[in-house]
């Protein structure tokens, strides 16, 4: 067996980096310097008062498991948010920077074109990333609904204000299409912020406080919240006016993703369906952040893109401090080069989206883009009920007008919010 001090000076130190380094595992050391072992290492390592804490070592079936899976969320990643840094990646996938590069090397090996960028970040090219999208029939007049953020689960939800929607507001606008659109049930919760649910999740909470633990109750008692509690109540149309309900997850429900949860609204959308003996499907799961809606029509074919934000959303967003026109521009160039980097070839007439700053207005002439900034269904802040102004409470109609050709007509997209804040609740639950 070699000895350790018959090492060079060189081989020493760079033994030494090896065993301080503790994202490198024992397996990693022991390849570089073959004949040694642990305890001889472990030995050198505390007489040149070196830390050694490493790891666990796991199975190299089991590495390339962990392997398949970061890829997954890495590439998932990127095509919902576009070109980032190892750092920022490591971040928002909750991974370790040296496993971001493992990641993308299995990417590539996959026959993935990742590139790096002048600028550190890693980017899909556009041919690699498309919005996904789907098609609905047009009418003379296309209506659509849109609410966000009801954030069911939450001792701030408002369950009366989603009925209304559901109950009186569409059988009074008939929407061709319903879209919900992000921010839909609370998400994950820190221990420190449980008392933000009133959902019971059993004994098994408090027999086992673990954070992976608590987050598999959470998952499972929102998503049953909704499909069992809630769903049928509050959330089915009417027999007058039937429409179908379009789920895209926001923020919220990606804070389970990220802990390797499915898409709760997935889950939800599924179970709705199974439950009803799969049939007469209303409610349908698009994705994540993004989904343009192509209606198809003996014209051009208008897009509507609904666009999630990746961010907390400013506090303006939900109070009544419209913001000038300079806002609305320089977030529409935002939008505009967010929409390139996702390679979206078709765009969009208007765009519907959760980061507002409460400005609800088209730009430019009739052919521009019409951005709508959302309104919510959910008293997120406490003292939002104090407040002489109340918050933006409600949902958007959107209205798209054709000629007899098939076409949008000029000024051919209006649209008007619904307000239900009057109707806020201290309790909506």
């Amino acid at each position: 067996m070699p000895r350790v001090f018959q090492l060079t000076e060189e081989k020493k130190q760079e033994l030494l980096k090896l065993l301080a380094n503790n994202s490198v595992g024992w397996s990693e050391v022991l390849n570089n310097f073959p004949g040694f072992s642990k305890s001889q290492l472990t030995n050198f390592a505390k007489k040149q008062n070196t830390v050694v804490n490493k790891k666990e070592e796991i199975s190299p079936e089991e590495f390339q498991k962990n392997i398949n899976k970061y890829a997954d969320q890495v590439l998932k990643f990127l095509k919902d948010f576009g070109p980032a840094n190892a750092d920022l990646i490591s971040e928002g996938v909750s991974i370790s920077a040296q496993m971001v590069f493992r990641a993308i090397e299995e990417m590539a090996r996959r026959g993935y074109r990742v590139v790096k960028d002048a600028n550190g970040k890693f980017r899909l090219p556009t041919s690699e990333v498309k919005t996904v999208t789907s098609e609905h029939h047009w009418r003379p007049t296309t209506r659509i609904l849109v609410w966000s953020g009801s954030e069911l689960g939450s001792i701030g939800q408002q369950a009366h204000l989603l009925k209304t929607v559901y109950h009186t507001i569409v059988p009074e606008e008939k929407p061709d299409l319903i879209i919900a659109l992000g921010n839909v049930v609370i998400g994950n919760l820190s221990a420190a912020k449980r008392n933000e649910t009133f959902l019971e999740m059993g004994q098994e909470y408090e027999e086992d406080r673990k954070r992976k633990k608590i987050s598999e109750l959470l998952y499972q008692a929102q998503v049953d919240y909704v499909v069992n509690i809630i769903g049928d109540e509050v959330m089915t149309c009417p027999s007058s006016h039937k429409s179908k309900t379009y789920f895209i997850s926001g923020l919220k429900e990606q804070s389970f993703i990220k802990q390797g949860f499915e898409d709760p609204l997935e889950n939800i959308c599924r179970r709705r369906f199974e439950k009803r003996g799969r049939k007469r499907q209303d409610w349908f799961y698009l994705g994540r952040n993004m989904h343009m809606f192509r209606i198809i029509n003996t014209g051009k074919p208008v897009g509507v893109l609904a666009l999630t934000s990746k961010k907390s959303p400013f506090r303006g967003a939900y109070t009544r401090g419209y913001r000038p026109r300079k806002t609305s521009s320089s977030i529409a160039g935002w939008l505009i080069n967010t929409l390139r980097t996702k390679g979206v070839g078709d765009y969009p007439r208007v765009i519907l989206w959760t980061d507002g700053v409460g400005v609800y207005t088209g730009l430019g002439d009739s052919e521009a883009t019409t951005f709508i900034s959302l309104p919510k269904l959910a008293v997120t802040d406490p003292t939002e009920l104090e407040l002489d102004t109340p918050p933006n409470l409600g949902c958007m109609i959107i209205d798209l007008t054709f000629n007899e050709a098939g076409e949008l007509k000029p000024n051919g997209i209006e649209w008007k919010f619904r307000n239900l804040a009057p109707y806020i609740s201290e309790r909506g639950y």
